[in-house]
């Protein structure tokens, strides 16, 4: 169990959901080889990592208790320090 397990949450059912589960947009990207190919998985586009901004997927801004696990992370990860251009949506 890590820190933002919510009791009788369903399931993953592939990989591009659990994908599409991760916390900030900008971590909801993924990558694998197919028949040679490069396969792109990106829930929410692409447009908040190549555009330095963070915001929460829609799943964790739907009450206090998810958003304060946002921004927890957030706090905790400091990526501001490491990318000062990067904006961040508190909301």
């Amino acid at each position: 169990m890590n820190d933002y397990d919510f009791p009788n949450s369903p399931m993953f059912t592939s990989v591009e959901d659990a994908i599409a589960h991760f916390v900030e947009t900008p971590t909801c990207i993924g990558a694998y080889l197919l028949d040679g190919g490069l396969k792109l998985i990106a829930p929410y586009g692409t447009d908040d990592l190549i555009n330095m901004r963070c915001q929460p997927i829609p799943l964790f801004r739907k009450d206090e208790a998810h958003l304060k696990i946002y921004r927890n992370r957030i706090l905790k990860k400091q990526w501001q320090r490491k990318w000062p251009r990067l904006t961040i949506d508190w909301h």
